[in-house]
């Protein structure tokens, strides 16, 4: 999960990315590695999301929808569905975008995955954002009302059941820029 949020925060998404995930395919399915396949089609949908090509983007991510179900992979599913609502977004589906978002913030609710339940309102949010801004405003006045129903209690609870919270951390205050010299 780690290289798909990188690759998400801007890192190069060009044919080299794509062409070593293709090749790293190769002995997931050999060994049946379901997981790391499915790991290696999330990482392919985002290359493509990125590159623009939104339906092979879309065909990875169902792909690695499936695999994650089949393996039990909840925090798999979770990603893959925030995933899929925003290339759907990015499509101008904004009813599927929002109904993916939405399953994905079922599943961190009922198994507790906080930061991914952060992800999902956002996605719903910005759902919302581009509806309204193509003129959709039944879509997008649905999609603010559900955003502001559900918002209040995300990270409302620990990452897992029984889990403890994690500790609050000390806020630091940012260094004062120093005046130019003369």
């Amino acid at each position: 999960m780690q290289v798909n949020r990188a690759v998400r925060r801007g890192h190069p998404a060009g044919p080299p990315a794509g062409r070593a995930h293709r090749q790293s395919l190769v002995p997931f399915r050999e060994f049946g590695d379901r997981a790391g396949e499915a790991s290696t089609l999330t990482n392919l949908g985002i290359v493509h999301e990125h590159q623009g090509r939104y339906e092979d983007a879309h065909d990875h991510h169902r792909r690695a929808l499936h695999l994650y179900r089949e393996t039990g992979s909840r925090i798999g599913e979770t990603v893959v569905l925030n995933n899929l609502g925003l290339v759907c977004q990015r499509q101008g589906r904004y009813d599927q975008a929002r109904r993916h978002h939405r399953d994905a913030l079922h599943l961190c609710r009922t198994f507790g995955f906080p930061g991914d339940e952060a992800e999902s309102l956002n996605g719903l949010a910005e759902t919302a954002r581009l509806a309204q801004a193509v003129d959709d405003h039944d879509s997008a006045l649905a999609l603010a009302r559900e955003v502001s129903e559900l918002s209040p209690r995300a990270g409302s609870r620990p990452r897992r059941p029984g889990a403890r919270p994690p500790r609050p951390r000390p806020c630091r205050p940012r260094p004062r820029p120093r005046p130019p010299g003369p």
